[in-house]
C-alpha cells in the first residue's frame, strides 16, 4: 500500500481508503468490525464515514455508522492512533427532517454542534479530516448536469463556513478541512476566501470518479492541480455496476442479494441507476473481460493509477470484497510474475507470493517513516529501471539513508509486468529483511536465488547502480 499526502500540508493517507456508509444497514457491527481489522492489516490507514450515514439514509440509521467505528475504536485500545479518520458534516437536509429538524442551510452552529456530535460518536477527541458532506449553496449535484440561477436562495456564505471549521481547528477538535460533492468553482472559491482572511484551507475534495463517472474530468481536475488539493475518489465501482453482477439481470428488485441498487428502489431512481449507466457498464465489464480481467479489477486499476486521484474511497460489505479491491492494485502484473532480491538471496515467483512479500514489505516501510526520490529510466521498450534514494528510521530509532535499484520487465505483448529485480544497499537491505521477516523463506511460491536462473540480463541498470555503490553479483 502506497500513501500520499493530501494537499500540501494535510495528513498521510492510504492510496486506499476503506468506506463505511454500509456499516449499521446492510453490515452488521460484528461484520463491520472484521472488514475495519482485515483494512488495518491490509495497511488501509483511511477510514472514511459521516454523521448521516448508514445509506440508504434513514432516521432510525442517522449516526449508525460513526457509533459502530467509535466502538471498534474503544473495543481495540491503540488503533486510533494508527489511521486518518475523516468524517462529515451533511449540507442542507435534502428532504431528511431528522437533520438538524430538515434545515435548509449549513450554518457556524450547526457545523460546530455536528462536529462534537460526531466526536462522541466515534468515542474520539480529534478528527483528522473534516467535511462538508455537499455544498450549501444552488449547485447541480448527486447526477445533475445544469446549473440553474433560478434555484439561487439565501445560505451561509463560504467565509463564515470556513470560519466555524478554523475555530474547530484552533480548538483541537479537527485537524484538516475538506469539501465534498463539489464544482471547480466551489473549491476554488473556498481557497480564494481561505488565503484571503488566513483561515484553515481545504485539503480535499471527495467526489464520485469512475469509468462510468468522469465528472471529474471537466474542469475540477485543473481547479485541484492548480489549487494544490487533492481528490479522494468515492463510487469507483459506479456503485456496483462495473463489478458486472448487473449484466444479465439489471437492477432487479427480486434479486436483493446482488446489491444496493437491487434492493432499495429509493437508489434505482438516482444517478447510478440510470439506464445509461448500466449501459455504460455492460461496455466496459465486455472489454475487461475481452483481456483477461474481472470487470471490477479494471475499473478500479482505472482509478488507482489515474493521476487525477489521492486515494480511493472503496465500500465493501465483506472481506472478500475487500480483499478483491485490494488486489486491483495488482493489476499490472501477468499471471505468474518473477520478483528477485539478490541483496537478500530470495527469488518468488507466483501473484500469491508477490502480495505476500509486499504484505510485509509496506507496513514495515510505514513504520519506518520511510521517505524516497525516485526517478524512472526507460532501458528498452520492455524495461524500465527505478532508482531510489531513501530516509528512514532504523529499529533502534537512529535515522538513515540508504538506497536501492528496480529493474522492471514488462511482458511485450501483454503490456504487465512480469518480473522485477531489486538491488540494494546496507542499510536498505538491512530495514528489507526485517520487514519480511525470518520466515520468509517458507512462504510458498519463495526460494533462494542461488536456485533460480536469473531471468533479468545485465544492462545499463548496472552502471546505475555501480555508480551509487550499490554492488550487483
Amino acid at each position: 500500500m502506497e500513501h500520499v499526502h493530501l494537499g500540501s500540508k494535510g495528513p498521510r493517507v492510504s492510496r486506499i481508503g476503506l468506506g463505511t456508509m454500509t456499516f449499521g444497514e446492510q453490515v452488521s457491527q460484528a461484520d463491520a468490525f472484521a472488514i475495519l481489522d482485515r483494512a488495518l492489516e491490509r495497511d488501509i490507514t483511511l477510514i472514511d464515514t459521516a454523521e448521516m450515514y448508514a445509506v440508504p439514509a434513514r432516521r432510525e440509521t442517522y449516526g449508525a455508522t460513526e457509533t459502530i467505528i467509535g466502538r471498534w475504536f474503544a473495543a481495540r485500545p491503540g488503533v486510533r492512533q494508527r489511521v486518518v479518520l475523516a468524517t462529515k458534516v451533511a449540507g442542507p437536509a435534502r428532504g431528511m427532517d431528522w437533520i438538524r429538524n430538515g434545515s435548509s442551510d449549513l450554518t457556524p452552529a450547526d457545523i460546530e454542534t455536528a462536529c462534537h456530535d460526531s466526536l462522541r460518536r466515534l468515542q474520539t477527541d480529534v478528527i483528522d479530516l473534516y467535511q462538508i458532506h455537499w455544498p450549501n449553496r444552488n449547485v447541480p449535484m448527486f447526477g445533475a448536469a445544469y446549473f440553474d440561477p433560478t434555484k439561487d436562495r439565501a445560505c451561509t456564505s463560504v467565509h463564515d463556513q470556513l470560519q466555524a471549521l478554523t475555530r474547530l481547528v484552533q480548538a483541537g477538535k479537527v485537524r484538516h478541512i475538506g469539501l465534498s460533492n463539489e464544482t471547480p468553482w466551489g473549491l476554488t472559491e473556498f481557497v480564494r476566501v481561505a488565503e484571503q482572511h488566513g483561515l484553515a484551507r481545504v485539503v480535499s475534495v471527495q467526489n464520485p470518479y469512475a469509468l462510468v463517472n468522469r465528472v471529474a474530468d471537466n474542469g475540477l481536475d485543473e481547479a485541484l492541480h492548480r489549487s494544490g488539493v487533492s481528490l479522494l475518489a468515492y463510487s469507483p465501482l459506479g456503485f456496483g455496476t462495473l463489478t458486472g453482477k448487473y449484466d444479465e439481470v439489471g437492477f432487479d428488485a427480486d434479486r436483493p442479494e446482488l446489491g444496493r441498487l437491487a434492493r432499495f428502489a429509493g437508489m434505482r431512481s438516482q444517478r447510478w441507476g440510470r439506464p445509461e449507466t448500466l449501459a455504460a457498464a455492460r461496455r466496459y465489464n465486455a472489454l475487461a473481460r475481452e483481456v483477461g480481467l474481472t470487470p471490477a479489477r479494471m475499473a478500479l486499476a482505472f482509478v488507482y493509477r489515474n493521476w487525477r486521484v489521492a486515494s480511493t474511497i472503496v465500500g465493501v460489505t465483506s472481506i472478500a470484497q475487500l480483499e478483491e479491491d485490494l488486489d486491483a492494485t495488482m493489476a499490472t502484473l501477468v499471471d505468474n510474475p518473477h520478483y528477485e532480491l539478490p541483496t537478500l538471496g530470495f527469488a518468488f515467483d507466483g501473484y500469491d507470493a508477490v502480495r505476500e512479500a509486499y504484505s510485509r514489505i509496506m507496513p514495515g516501510t510505514r513504520r519506518r517513516n520511510v521517505a524516497a526520490q525516485m526517478r524512472v529510466h526507460a532501458i528498452s521498450h520492455n524495461t524500465l529501471v527505478r532508482e531510489a534514494h531513501v530516509s528512514f528510521t532504523k529499529s533502534n530509532g537512529e535515522r538513515v539513508t540508504g538506497g536501492y535499484i528496480v529493474v522492471m520487465s514488462f511482458d511485450p505483448e501483454q503490456k504487465l509486468i512480469s518480473g522485477e529485480r531489486m538491488y540494494m544497499d546496507g542499510n536498505f537491505a538491512e530495514m528489507m529483511s526485517e520487514n519480511l521477516g525470518p520466515d520468509f523463506a517458507d512462504v510458498p511460491g519463495v526460494t533462494k536465488l542461488s536456485d533460480v536462473a536469473p531471468t533479468i540480463v545485465r544492462h545499463d541498470a548496472y552502471e546505475v547502480a555501480e555508480r551509487h555503490g550499490i554492488t550487483i553479483n
